[in-house]
């Protein structure tokens, strides 16, 4: 299965696996909280998971999620510019 995102789907998986909710995400993006939920929707689908952690575990290419002590690092350099609010 590939897991092969866009770049919209990448920042969007990356703000989920930073632990930002929906609202947070749309406010970063600058997107409508319904258009951030239909983004997850679909990712989910292309994933074929039904939770946030599943989704950025099979991202990451892993078969389980991490515990927090032992999560990895996400990016060299930020998907998206500014402060997160």
């Amino acid at each position: 299965m590939s897991h092969e995102l866009s770049p919209r789907q990448q920042q969007i998986i990356t703000l989920v696996a930073l632990g930002l909710s929906d609202k947070e995400i749309s406010a970063q993006l600058s997107l409508s909280q319904h258009t951030v939920r239909t983004y997850l929707d679909r990712l989910f689908q292309h994933l074929g998971c039904r939770s946030r952690a599943r989704a950025v575990a099979l991202w990451m290419g892993r078969t389980e999620p991490w515990n927090a002590a032992a999560r990895p690092v996400l990016l060299d350099a930020p998907l998206v510019e500014g402060p997160l609010q």
